[in-house]
Protein backbone atom coordinates (compact mmCIF):
# COMPACT_ATOMS: atom_id res chain seq x y z
CA UNK A 1 0.00 0.00 0.00
CA UNK A 2 2.79 2.38 0.91
CA UNK A 3 4.50 1.96 -2.50
CA UNK A 4 1.21 2.62 -4.30
CA UNK A 5 0.50 5.75 -2.24
CA UNK A 6 4.06 7.07 -2.53
CA UNK A 7 3.96 6.70 -6.32
CA UNK A 8 0.75 8.74 -6.60
CA UNK A 9 -1.68 5.80 -6.96
CA UNK A 10 -1.06 5.16 -10.68
CA UNK A 11 -3.15 1.98 -10.53
CA UNK A 12 -6.27 3.98 -9.67
CA UNK A 13 -8.99 3.99 -7.09
CA UNK A 14 -10.13 0.44 -7.85
CA UNK A 15 -6.73 -1.01 -6.97
CA UNK A 16 -6.51 1.04 -3.77
CA UNK A 17 -10.00 -0.10 -2.73
CA UNK A 18 -9.04 -3.70 -3.42
CA UNK A 19 -5.97 -3.37 -1.21
CA UNK A 20 -8.08 -1.89 1.59
CA UNK A 21 -10.72 -4.62 1.33
CA UNK A 22 -8.02 -7.30 1.38
CA UNK A 23 -6.37 -5.69 4.40
CA UNK A 24 -9.65 -5.36 6.31
CA UNK A 25 -10.62 -8.92 5.41
CA UNK A 26 -7.29 -10.18 6.70
CA UNK A 27 -7.54 -8.16 9.89
CA UNK A 28 -11.11 -9.32 10.43
CA UNK A 29 -10.29 -12.99 10.07
CA UNK A 30 -7.03 -12.73 11.98
CA UNK A 31 -8.14 -10.67 14.97
CA UNK A 32 -11.90 -11.10 15.40
CA UNK A 33 -14.07 -13.85 16.80
CA UNK A 34 -17.12 -14.91 14.80
CA UNK A 35 -20.48 -14.60 16.57
CA UNK A 36 -21.52 -17.78 18.40
CA UNK A 37 -24.97 -17.80 16.78
CA UNK A 38 -23.69 -17.67 13.22
CA UNK A 39 -24.92 -20.56 11.11
CA UNK A 40 -22.64 -19.70 8.20
CA UNK A 41 -19.53 -21.80 7.95
CA UNK A 42 -16.45 -20.57 6.17
CA UNK A 43 -17.23 -22.93 3.29
CA UNK A 44 -20.76 -21.59 2.83
CA UNK A 45 -19.56 -17.97 2.93
CA UNK A 46 -16.94 -18.55 0.25
CA UNK A 47 -19.29 -20.56 -1.95
CA UNK A 48 -21.62 -17.61 -2.50
CA UNK A 49 -21.35 -16.63 -6.15
CA UNK A 50 -22.85 -14.09 -8.50
CA UNK A 51 -25.41 -15.28 -11.02
CA UNK A 52 -24.46 -15.33 -14.70
CA UNK A 53 -26.89 -12.44 -15.23
CA UNK A 54 -25.17 -10.38 -12.52
CA UNK A 55 -21.77 -11.07 -14.04
CA UNK A 56 -23.09 -9.98 -17.44
CA UNK A 57 -24.45 -6.74 -15.93
CA UNK A 58 -21.06 -5.97 -14.41
CA UNK A 59 -19.22 -6.87 -17.63
CA UNK A 60 -21.52 -4.61 -19.66
CA UNK A 61 -21.10 -1.75 -17.18
CA UNK A 62 -17.32 -2.08 -17.19
CA UNK A 63 -17.24 -2.15 -21.00
CA UNK A 64 -19.37 1.00 -21.16
CA UNK A 65 -17.22 2.82 -18.57
CA UNK A 66 -13.67 1.60 -19.27
CA UNK A 67 -12.24 5.12 -19.37
CA UNK A 68 -13.75 6.00 -15.97
CA UNK A 69 -12.01 5.63 -12.62
CA UNK A 70 -14.21 2.72 -11.54
CA UNK A 71 -14.57 1.70 -7.91
CA UNK A 72 -15.51 -1.53 -6.19
CA UNK A 73 -18.23 0.31 -4.26
CA UNK A 74 -19.70 1.60 -7.53
CA UNK A 75 -19.74 -1.89 -9.04
CA UNK A 76 -21.25 -3.33 -5.87
CA UNK A 77 -24.08 -0.79 -5.97
CA UNK A 78 -25.14 -2.13 -9.37
CA UNK A 79 -25.98 -5.41 -7.63
CA UNK A 80 -27.03 -3.89 -4.29
CA UNK A 81 -23.99 -5.35 -2.52
CA UNK A 82 -21.42 -3.78 -0.22
CA UNK A 83 -17.96 -3.32 -1.68
CA UNK A 84 -16.63 -6.13 0.52
CA UNK A 85 -19.33 -8.66 -0.44
CA UNK A 86 -19.17 -7.70 -4.10
CA UNK A 87 -15.38 -8.14 -4.25
CA UNK A 88 -15.54 -11.50 -2.47
CA UNK A 89 -18.43 -12.84 -4.56
CA UNK A 90 -16.96 -11.50 -7.81
CA UNK A 91 -13.65 -13.27 -7.24
CA UNK A 92 -15.43 -16.50 -6.25
CA UNK A 93 -17.55 -16.29 -9.42
CA UNK A 94 -15.08 -15.05 -12.03
CA UNK A 95 -11.79 -16.31 -10.61
CA UNK A 96 -10.03 -12.93 -10.53
CA UNK A 97 -10.42 -9.77 -8.48
CA UNK A 98 -12.52 -6.90 -9.87
CA UNK A 99 -9.31 -4.91 -10.36
CA UNK A 100 -7.68 -7.68 -12.40
CA UNK A 101 -10.86 -8.18 -14.43
CA UNK A 102 -11.00 -4.49 -15.34
CA UNK A 103 -7.31 -4.44 -16.26
CA UNK A 104 -7.88 -7.43 -18.55
CA UNK A 105 -10.87 -5.69 -20.16
CA UNK A 106 -8.81 -2.52 -20.69
CA UNK A 107 -5.91 -4.41 -22.25
CA UNK A 108 -8.30 -6.34 -24.50
CA UNK A 109 -9.89 -3.10 -25.74
CA UNK A 110 -6.46 -1.47 -26.12
CA UNK A 111 -5.24 -4.40 -28.23
CA UNK A 112 -8.14 -3.78 -30.61
CA UNK A 113 -7.31 -0.07 -30.77
CA UNK A 114 -3.65 -0.66 -31.65
CA UNK A 115 -4.62 -1.03 -35.29
CA UNK A 116 -6.23 2.43 -35.27
CA UNK A 117 -4.31 5.60 -36.09
CA UNK A 118 -3.98 6.63 -32.43
CA UNK A 119 -0.93 7.27 -30.30
CA UNK A 120 -0.24 4.94 -27.39
CA UNK A 121 -0.94 7.82 -25.00
CA UNK A 122 -4.36 8.34 -26.61
CA UNK A 123 -5.15 4.64 -26.37
CA UNK A 124 -4.08 4.62 -22.72
CA UNK A 125 -6.52 7.42 -21.90
CA UNK A 126 -9.36 5.94 -23.96
CA UNK A 127 -9.21 2.65 -22.07
CA UNK A 128 -8.77 4.23 -18.63
CA UNK A 129 -5.08 4.03 -17.76
CA UNK A 130 -3.59 6.94 -15.84
CA UNK A 131 -0.63 7.26 -18.21
CA UNK A 132 1.08 5.65 -21.18
CA UNK A 133 3.71 4.24 -18.81
CA UNK A 134 1.07 2.54 -16.66
CA UNK A 135 -0.64 1.24 -19.81
CA UNK A 136 2.63 -0.19 -21.13
CA UNK A 137 3.48 -1.79 -17.78
CA UNK A 138 0.09 -3.52 -17.45
CA UNK A 139 -0.05 -4.49 -21.14
CA UNK A 140 3.38 -6.14 -20.90
CA UNK A 141 2.44 -7.93 -17.67
CA UNK A 142 -0.76 -9.39 -19.14
CA UNK A 143 0.38 -10.11 -22.72
CA UNK A 144 4.12 -10.63 -22.46
CA UNK A 145 4.89 -7.84 -24.93
CA UNK A 146 4.66 -4.07 -25.10
CA UNK A 147 1.89 -2.23 -26.96
CA UNK A 148 4.44 -0.86 -29.46
CA UNK A 149 5.74 -4.35 -30.27
CA UNK A 150 2.23 -5.70 -30.50
CA UNK A 151 1.31 -2.91 -32.90
CA UNK A 152 4.35 -3.60 -35.09
CA UNK A 153 3.59 -7.31 -35.47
Amino acid sequence: MRVEIDSGCPSGRLYAEGLCIAMFGYLGTRFSTPPQSSNLTKASRTSQRLTPGSIARIRDYVQAHLSADLSIAELGKILNLSAFHFARMFKASVGVSPHRFILEQRVERAAMLLSADLSLAEIALIVGFSSQAHFTQVFRKLTGTTPARSRAS
